[in-house]
This record gives C-alpha cells, sequence and structure tokens, in this order.
C-alpha cells in the first residue's frame, strides 16, 4: 500500500476520532467518578455529579489539531519527497499542540482539585461529623492559600 494513502486515511481516522473520542480523562481527585473531556468544551459526565473542568485551551487544542491534520492530509498530495518534510511539520505540530494541552488540562485539573477539597473543608466546618475538629478545620481554611494540596491535605487529616 502506498505511503499517501496511509497517511491520508490516518489523516481521515484522526479527524474522526477528534469528534467522537474522549481527549482528556478526570480522576476522583476532583471529585469525578467517570468524567470525560471531549473537544471543543463538551464534558461527559457518566454520574451527573461531577462539575466540569474548565479547559478554556480545548477550542485551540482542537483549532491547532484540525491544522496538523489536515497538513498532514495535504502531504499526502505533495509531489515528490517534499511529502516527507510536510509530514514532519505536521507531526511536529500534533506532537507539540497535544503536550502543550495535556500541561494546560493537569493545570486545570489541579485548579479542580484545589477547589474540591476547598468546598469539602467548607462544607466540614459548617457541618461537623463527631471524629472532626471544626477548629483545626477552620485554622487550615485560614491558611489554604499558603500552602500545597498536600500540605493542605495533611492538615485537614489532623482535623478529622
Amino acid at each position: 500500500m502506498s505511503d499517501r494513502l496511509v497517511v491520508a486515511a490516518l489523516a481521515v481516522l484522526a479527524a474522526l476520532a477528534l469528534v467522537v473520542a474522549p481527549w482528556g480523562a478526570v480522576n476522583r481527585e476532583t471529585g469525578a467518578r467517570s468524567a470525560l473531556t471531549l473537544l471543543p468544551d463538551r464534558y461527559v459526565d457518566f454520574t451527573g455529579r461531577t462539575q466540569p473542568v474548565q479547559f478554556p485551551e480545548g477550542s485551540t487544542v482542537l483549532v491547532i489539531t484540525i491544522l496538523g491534520i489536515v497538513l498532514a492530509g495535504a502531504g499526502s498530495a505533495a509531489p515528490g519527497k517534499g511529502r516527507h518534510a510536510v509530514w514532519l511539520a505536521s507531526a511536529i505540530v500534533l506532537i507539540g499542540v497535544t503536550g502543550w494541552g495535556l500541561a494546560r488540562f493537569g493545570e486545570a485539573t489541579d485548579a479542580a482539585r484545589v477547589t474540591a477539597v476547598r468546598s469539602e473543608l467548607e462544607a466540614a466546618i459548617a457541618d461537623p461529623s463527631p471524629r472532626q475538629d471544626p477548629d483545626v478545620l477552620r485554622v487550615a481554611l485560614g491558611s489554604f492559600e499558603e500552602r500545597t494540596l498536600d500540605e493542605n491535605l495533611a492538615a485537614l487529616r489532623e482535623g478529622g
């Protein structure tokens, strides 16, 4: 089979995958239970209990990915060995935008984790269980922004 046909077929498959395949998965660290992010700005929560992770860069990732796929497809029509340079450029664009997008998605997920922990902390202060110490939790809330998430979790364990 011709390398041109293979790359053209892969470009079509990649374009279809952009529509139907999840781009990212959100785990329980954000309070999610089986939630997926699809490009652009689509969020599928299979439980109906998870707040979407805000990922505004999703549109940028989608547009640049589409350009990379079009570039790969166009490379199939390029004459001679020039198509290899076009395919290399396409690969660099696609790998680069995926890496950049995943880094931004990770930052968005981290922000959602912090928000989820803070909301659980505030709920525990408002209505503490018998095993929780609201005074320790209030102190932890007072310095919440000054600590990392792991440090906050350790402080919250002390309060139950």
